[in-house]
């Protein structure tokens, strides 16, 4: 077996996912906040669009970097939502769900020692890949007295001259951080200075409420150094259906569609279609989904409250990160949120060493489970 194995922790929602079944055996109802997994219906008019496509001749090997037709309505839709304009030819390169790419870019970037810098609490892909990979991991973690912010500017001298890439989250997963503005432009300026590619996982770029979603791609100098991964799983609540893109940097996102195109032979063209033709209608479905993500939100930060608990305010993602007191470790919080109350959360330490001391709640399931699962916690 490969050694590299051996460095991997367990996937840890594998873990919980086999804890939820062994209760749920018993007959007892899981109020289940763990995954990110949407509980809400896909686009009653994208499902319309995928039942016409499943009765067209389109059961073959797709393009590796995406069917056109997608890539130009992508390509267009970004445009309006973000005016940024993609050459969908050199510019964008399709992914079987962003896991996938994120996983892959290290293949494409990193020789044997060379170092990724990872953001702490961290997406647990992002250890999983650079390890497999052979990649040198420096961990900078997020404080909350910086808004779970990266502190770019505190990474050594020696780490710069190694790294690189850096990955980077936001609105962030776990901690919910939303980055403004300024973040992105003083990010893109160290990178330029110390010839570090940025990785931005996008994954929740559009789930955002009571503000604009910002690309880090509207920025002067972004395309010169990074690469933003962008996926349809959260926007349109088809985690399975597996689509997404990598968008950028010319010379990384062929580096990467290489890599990719000697891995996998695409995504089914009935999917890519379907996504194509609903993007230019898919506003006010957007706008209504994020209203339903804010009032469940207020409704988890309400009984928190109640029951004493802080938590990270936040504008962004369906999660809560969620403090705990001094000396509680998260993971026997967690553990006992699941047998004494049947509350699945996930504990921050899943994330990382950074991320002891919190808890993350997926906002993955209806109001009115909330309202039962947090009357347990508050009692």
């Amino acid at each position: 077996m490969n050694s590299r194995l051996d460095k991997l922790p367990p996937y840890y929602f594998v873990q919980l996912e086999n804890k939820k079944k062994h209760i749920e055996k018993e007959g007892v109802k899981v109020y289940d906040f763990s995954i990110g997994d949407p509980d809400l219906s896909p686009p009653a008019k994208l499902i319309d669009f995928l039942r016409d496509e499943l009765g067209k001749e389109v059961n073959n090997y797709s393009s590796t970097r995406g069917e056109r037709r997608l890539r130009e309505s992508f390509a267009q839709w970004y445009r309006t939502r973000y005016g940024v304009t993609l050459d969908p030819e050199k510019e964008m390169t399709m992914c079987v769900g962003t896991k996938e790419g994120i996983f892959h870019l290290p293949l494409a970037l990193c020789d044997q020692g060379d170092v990724a810098i990872i953001p702490e609490p961290y997406y647990p892909v992002y250890l999983s890949a650079t390890t497999l990979a052979g990649c040198n991991q420096y961990f900078l973690s997020m404080r909350e007295e910086n808004k779970f912010l990266l502190e770019f500017d505190s990474v050594p001298q020696e780490v710069l001259k190694k790294a690189k890439f850096i990955y980077v989250n936001y609105p962030n997963n776990p901690t919910s951080a939303v980055a403004n503005e300024s973040f992105y432009k003083s990010l893109i300026e160290w990178a330029q200075r110390n010839n570090i590619i940025i990785a931005q996982d996008a994954a929740y770029q559009d789930v955002i409420y009571d503000r604009k979603p910002i690309s880090i791609m509207q920025f002067e100098g972004a395309k010169d150094i990074a690469v933003e991964f962008y996926s349809f799983s959260k926007l349109f609540n088809i985690t399975g259906w597996r689509l997404g893109f990598a968008i950028g940097n010319e010379k990384i996102v062929s580096a990467l569609h290489k890599v990719k195109s000697n891995a996998d032979s695409g995504q089914y063209m009935g999917i890519q279609n379907a996504v194509a033709r609903f993007l230019p209608i898919s506003s006010s479905f957007l706008a209504e989904q994020q209203s339903t993500y804010k009032r469940r939100r207020q409704t988890f930060y309400s009984y928190l409250k109640i029951a004493g608990y802080q938590y990270f305010d936040s504008v962004g993602t369906f999660y809560v990160w969620w403090k705990l007191p001094k000396d509680i470790k998260s993971a026997d919080f967690a553990d006992k949120m699941l047998t004494s109350n049947r509350i699945l959360v996930i504990p921050g330490s899943a994330f990382g060493p950074a991320g002891e001391g919190y808890v993350r709640a997926a906002l993955t399931c209806p109001e009115e489970d909330i309202r039962r699962a947090l009357e347990n916690l508050k009692s």
